[in-house]
């Protein structure tokens, strides 16, 4: 029971860790829009699939670790860790 408590703590980490790498992604493509120039739709898609699947790639093993480590009596440590780690506010 505790263990299923703790995953459902690590879950709004899981939340803000990908809503801050997404914002972070939207405003580089932003920043870098003018060195990109003229781009077409599918090109703009393009860039968005591309950088969306970077910060997929990048989250899988953190989030499958913390999912892992949410059992474990040190996972509001862990969380709180990943949380400064990567600057996540809550």
């Amino acid at each position: 029971f505790c263990g299923r408590l703790r995953l459902r703590e690590v879950g709004p980490t899981f939340v803000k860790l990908r809503e801050t790498l997404d914002k972070i992604r939207r405003d580089e493509i932003e920043r870098n829009r003018k060195d990109l120039g003229e781009m077409t739709e599918a090109q703009q898609k393009a860039v968005d699939h591309i950088t969306q699947a970077m910060i997929n790639k990048i989250l899988h093993h953190p989030i499958s670790q913390l999912k892992d480590m949410a059992h474990d009596t040190k996972a509001p440590e862990y969380i709180d860790l990943v949380r400064k780690i990567f600057n996540v506010k809550e």
